[in-house]
C-alpha cells in the first residue's frame, strides 16, 4: 500500500479534508508547542484546537519493520487512546491518525486529538516541595494511578510531564495521559505497578532532585489503598529503583565509550 492511510474518529468526520491533507496543514497552519525528535503543533481546525504530533522519519530499517510487523505510533496512540477513553481513563480525545508510505514502507505519520487546557503537569508537583496542595494532589494522583493499574493499564513513558492536571474545584484535581503509544494492557503485579510509580519519582536525566522521603509517600499511600503492606510494598520499588539505576550506568557507560572512538 503506497500513499496516505488515514483513520477518522466518527465524531470528526468533518476534519476528513484536513486529514487528507496532513502535510500540507502541518507545514503551513499552527503554532509548535515542540520541535525535537517529533515536532508538536497546536491548529485550530473548525473552530476546535487541535494537537497534531508529526512524528520523525523512521530509519530505513524501521520503515520496512513498521510495515510488516509493527503498528506505527500514530495509530498506537490513536488506538491506545480510544481503549483509555473506553475504560474511563482521562486523555485527549483522539481525532485521527494518518500514515504516509511508499514502497519502501512508512515515511512518516501523524497523530490528531484535541487540546487538554491544563493548568500544570505533575513536574510542578513531584519536583517542587513548595508545590501549594502538594500532599493532596499527590494523593489525589495516586488515586488515578491506582485506577490504571486495576484497568489493567501501564503507560510505559508514565514521566511527570506526560500527567496534565486541571484544578476542577476546591482541592479537586483531575489528570489526563498524554504520549500514548507506549503502553502495556495486562494483568500485571506489584513490580509492574513500582515501576510506573519509579518513573514518576525519580528524573530520569538528574535535571532536578527528587525528595527521597516520596519513596516511602507513596509506598504508604499504595499500600493503603491496596490493602498490602507497607513494607513489602516499600521493598519493591525500591527493588525496581536499583534495577533501573543499575541500567542507566551500564547505558551512560556504554554510551560514552562509544563516543570516545
Amino acid at each position: 500500500m503506497t500513499g496516505n492511510y488515514f483513520e477518522i474518529n466518527p465524531d470528526y468526520k468533518n476534519f476528513t479534508n484536513m486529514v487528507k491533507n496532513i502535510d500540507r496543514v502541518f507545514e503551513t497552519s499552527g503554532s509548535y508547542i515542540h520541535r525535537g525528535r517529533n515536532a508538536i503543533k497546536s491548529i485550530n481546525i473548525n473552530g476546535v484546537d487541535v494537537i497534531v504530533k508529526s512524528f520523525r522519519l523512521p530509519n530505513p530499517f524501521n520503515r520496512f519493520f513498521y510495515s510488516l510487523f509493527n503498528t506505527s505510533k500514530a495509530k498506537r496512540s490513536y488506538d491506545n487512546s480510544t481503549y483509555l477513553i473506553k475504560s474511563d481513563i482521562n486523555c485527549p480525545t483522539p481525532i485521527a491518525f494518518v500514515e504516509d508510505r511508499s514502497w519502501m514502507g512508512l515515511r512518516k505519520s501523524y497523530y490528531l486529538s484535541t487540546r487538554i487546557d491544563c493548568d500544570f503537569t505533575m513536574e510542578k508537583v513531584i519536583y517542587n516541595n513548595e508545590c501549594k496542595d502538594r500532599t493532596m494532589i499527590l494523593k489525589q494522583m495516586m488515586d488515578f494511578i491506582i485506577k490504571l493499574h486495576a484497568k489493567n493499564i501501564y503507560h510505559k513513558d508514565l514521566s511527570p510531564g506526560n500527567i496534565l492536571v486541571t484544578k476542577t474545584g476546591p482541592q479537586k484535581y483531575e489528570f489526563f495521559l498524554v504520549d500514548l503509544n507506549r503502553m502495556t494492557f495486562k494483568r500485571g503485579n506489584l513490580r509492574d505497578a513500582m515501576d510506573n510509580i519509579y518513573r514518576l519519582i525519580h528524573d530520569w536525566w538528574s535535571k532536578y532532585n527528587y525528595n527521597k522521603a516520596d519513596l516511602h509517600f507513596f509506598a504508604t499511600i499504595y499500600a493503603e489503598k491496596m490493602r498490602i503492606d507497607q513494607q513489602v510494598v516499600l521493598n519493591t520499588l525500591k527493588r525496581s529503583i536499583s534495577i533501573h539505576e543499575k541500567r542507566h550506568t551500564l547505558k551512560t557507560f556504554f554510551n560514552r565509550l562509544r563516543k570516545k572512538r
